[in-house]
């Protein structure tokens, strides 16, 4: 997965309403289980993935605050590849299809129509949207300003809301989660 799959995957996990543990969903960011020479590499990896999940998972807890997604950007800076964060989302969702499903029939409007936008937003990407062109244009013009909306609506969803913070926050050494911008090694942090 790239970075901008890897965020709209841990944001699906983080609102998912059923939890799924780590080994599960774990390998489907390097693509399945690889060759023991990278396991290293593959353990560091894991780590900062599952840091990151528990970082969303913890801001989404946080009353006061807002979900902000980290988009990755095209070739020239300019443009926000928020494709790349619906599909990750999307295979969130693949992990738990049963548990999704009891958003759309839960009798929660907003929720529902918050998964059936992504899934509109997931056909766009998969070009096989029954959209005309207009609507698709306006879909890709205002996504980055949905997708925070739609995670906010989905939040109340959230397994780990209905647990409780407490194990969570106790997790992370009783500190709240204090910025949600990821710097990841390579990256340019002006771009984001």
């Amino acid at each position: 997965m790239t970075v901008g799959q890897v965020e709209g995957y841990v944001a699906g996990l983080a609102v998912c309403p059923e939890a799924v543990p780590p080994p599960e969903w774990l390998p489907a960011v390097w693509g399945g289980d690889n060759a023991s020479v990278f396991r290293i590499a593959r353990e560091a990896a894991a780590r900062a993935v599952r840091e990151h999940h528990d970082r969303v998972v913890r801001s989404l807890l946080l009353p006061a605050r807002e979900y902000m997604p980290i988009y990755e950007l095209d070739g020239s800076g300019e443009e926000a590849l928020w494709g790349l964060w619906v599909r990750g989302f999307v295979r969130a969702m693949g992990l738990r299809g049963a548990a999704w499903e009891g958003i759309r029939r839960g009798g929660d409007e907003e929720a529902a129509a918050s998964l059936a936008m992504i899934e509109a937003m997931h056909d766009i990407v998969m070009d096989r949207s029954a959209l005309d062109g207009s609507a698709i244009a306006e879909m890709e013009r205002i996504a980055t300003d949905l997708i925070p909306s739609f995670v906010e609506t989905l939040k109340p969803w959230s397994a780990w809301r209905r647990r409780g913070a407490r194990p969570v926050m106790e997790a992370a050494g009783g500190r709240p989660w204090a910025s949600n911008v990821l710097v990841f090694p390579g990256a340019d942090s002006g771009k984001r």
